[in-house]
């Protein structure tokens, strides 16, 4: 279809055709891509290689570019049905070193590592108490860091 030689009714429903054809995505899939994600990198077709990067709440083009760095192949989203519980896929046992922005205070200038885990511990649950049954909080060696251990 030429756009210039077209009259404004066929236009219409050119415009129609193309936005029913778009709609391919599955009743079940939620309608905006503003929402809470679980991220998981595409492995191979075992599934073998698969890993679990995190659930993430936002826009998925935001979080897709900010995560492409941590994928070979593509990243894979799913939506979470229950934001309040973002714990799936994480095993009794798996730690991280976390460390907060200078700007939170709990660098070692006046802090020592006992005061920091308590004080970030604390900011952790501060909104969501729930959160305290998945994981721990201890000192770490790492400079200015603490330990999170799921549980």
């Amino acid at each position: 279809m030429n756009i210039k030689d077209a009259t404004t009714e066929q236009l219409k429903l050119e415009i129609q055709k193309r936005e029913n054809d778009a709609k391919v995505l599955s009743k079940e899939w939620p309608d905006s891509p503003i929402g809470v994600w679980k991220v998981t990198t595409e492995g191979d077709c075992e599934g073998r290689s698969t890993k679990t990067i995190g659930v993430f709440e936002g826009h998925v083009v935001d979080i897709a570019l900010q995560l492409s760095k941590q994928t070979c192949y593509s990243l894979m989203f799913s939506p979470v049905a229950n934001p309040e519980v973002m714990c799936d896929g994480i095993s009794s046992g798996d730690n991280v070193s976390l460390v907060l922005d200078i700007k939170s205070g709990t660098w070692p200038t006046g802090m020592d590592s006992k005061t920091r885990a308590i004080a970030i511990n604390s900011w952790l649950n501060k909104d969501h108490p729930e959160y305290c049954e998945y994981f721990d909080v201890t000192e770490n060696n790492y400079y200015a860091s603490v330990r999170i251990t799921a549980k």
